[in-house]
């Protein structure tokens, strides 16, 4: 193995095209043409070169420690939800967000929420519903989605505002993203 170019080579040993290629041929009182057929030997060249060298080792194995450091913590991620944010007798989490009623707490004005508040319970939500395949997490999310949309989708030049434009103006109002 090479021990690779000497100290001080720095821009030497790779074909390097610092300026475009018109500048390049204005400098070297060249055609552009002529710059463009020089630059495509030279690669075409490095190119037949760098077929005769070694290739680079490839290194294929199992770092068996870190799998098995990043197994340990799944495992304990998942029981330390198992005891502590899921209800057996229910298979649900034992606090839900989603009161019966449907209502949430307001404050005073109340506001809608914002958009980050449902889509992230949303994304939430689908991801409880792959992990489990209980259809009620799906519903509540396309419920969520479908609220989602009609208090922050912009009807008239599309988009998502961050919180309802018809809530009372505030130092989070209603700016826009995405489209």
């Amino acid at each position: 193995m090479s021990p690779g170019p000497p100290r001080g080579a720095g821009g030497q040993n790779v074909l390097i095209v610092r300026y475009s290629v018109e500048l390049t041929a204005a400098r070297f009182g060249l055609s552009v043409d002529r710059v463009s057929e020089l630059l495509s030997a030279a690669r075409a060249k490095m190119a037949d070169v760098r077929k005769t060298r070694p290739r680079p080792h490839l290194d294929t194995k199992m770092l068996a420690s870190w799998n098995g450091q990043a197994l340990l913590r799944a495992v304990q991620a998942a029981n330390f939800l198992k005891e502590n944010l899921w209800d057996a007798e229910t298979d649900r989490p034992p606090v839900l967000l989603q009161r019966e009623d449907m209502e949430l707490q307001q404050i005073s004005p109340p506001i809608s929420g914002f958009l980050d508040d449902y889509a992230f319970l949303v994304s939430g939500l689908l991801d409880l519903y792959e992990a489990s395949l209980q259809t009620q997490w799906l519903q509540w999310a396309e419920q969520l989605q479908l609220r989602q949309d009609v208090l922050f989708w912009d009807q008239q030049d599309g988009g998502y505002f961050c919180s309802d434009p018809n809530d009372t103006p505030s130092c989070c109002s209603s700016r826009k993203v995405g489209r």
